[in-house]
């Protein structure tokens, strides 16, 4: 059982790393105008691991697009700090 308990850490632990990954890139994105990219990247993030950051970002992004909607939908989760 040791060993089975070893290799769900370990997993959770890449499942992070991808995510905090996927995270910088879309903050790479985003600068960079890419916008859909860097969408996707911060949803993608956010299904690992929820961060508060993700959500401003994300919000950024389709404030960028002009989707007020989606945009305000993300601002509610970081404003409130409701994960």
């Amino acid at each position: 059982m040791r060993r089975r308990s070893g290799f769900s850490a370990g997993l959770q632990s890449g499942i992070r790393k991808i995510g905090e990954a996927l995270f910088h890139r879309g903050i790479a994105y985003l600068e960079s105008g890419r916008l859909d990219e860097a969408i996707w990247d911060f949803t993608e993030s956010l299904r690992r691991k929820e961060e508060v950051e993700a959500y401003y970002n994300r919000g950024m992004a389709w404030l960028e697009k002009r989707d007020v909607e989606r945009a305000l939908a993300d601002a509610e989760v970081w404003t409130c700090g409701r994960l």
